[in-house]
């Protein structure tokens, strides 16, 4: 594909396709596994008080140090689309949000919905995908853009 004169392989924009339509379910799981680290209760060990029968403490650690974990990569993840979304023009922004988060018309129908032609919808398209294929891929995509730009 090739986006103002710079050329990008397709999977690498398949890629970026797949993880723009991720982004509101790891928004969801990132909201749950907050709301489970902020509400969880300690755990208690045999002999406490009000203890159901015996523990296991090392499950309890292994599945708090994975949702951490979990809760730390998709923070991470979320401000990496956030913030490159935010960079974005106003109409990038609203393709993006209407074709991979909202999901609910065909180009044709984003394109209406913004009353711009088809073909100006998939140019601002393709500029928002590179806008994340840098962000989300970063120097190996960027390699391979420079390259392509100097050929």
């Amino acid at each position: 594909m090739i986006v103002d004169g710079v050329e990008i392989s397709r999977h690498y924009i398949t890629y970026v396709e797949g993880e723009l339509r991720l982004y509101p379910a790891r928004k969801r799981r990132l909201a749950w596994l907050e709301t489970c680290i902020a509400t969880a209760t300690p755990h208690r060990e045999d002999g406490m008080p009000g203890a159901p029968g015996p523990g296991n403490p090392t499950q309890s650690r292994a599945l708090a140090l994975m949702h951490d974990q979990e809760r730390t990569y998709l923070l991470g993840w979320c401000r990496l689309v956030e913030e490159t979304y935010h960079s974005l023009s106003i109409e990038q922004q609203s393709i993006i949000r209407l074709m991979y988060w909202e999901r609910r018309l065909t180009p044709d129908g984003v394109a209406e919905e913004l009353g711009m032609h088809r073909s100006t919808m998939f140019r601002q398209r393709n500029r928002a995908l590179l806008t994340f294929a840098i962000a989300m891929i970063g120097d190996h995509v960027a390699t391979n853009l420079r390259l392509a730009a100097t050929s």
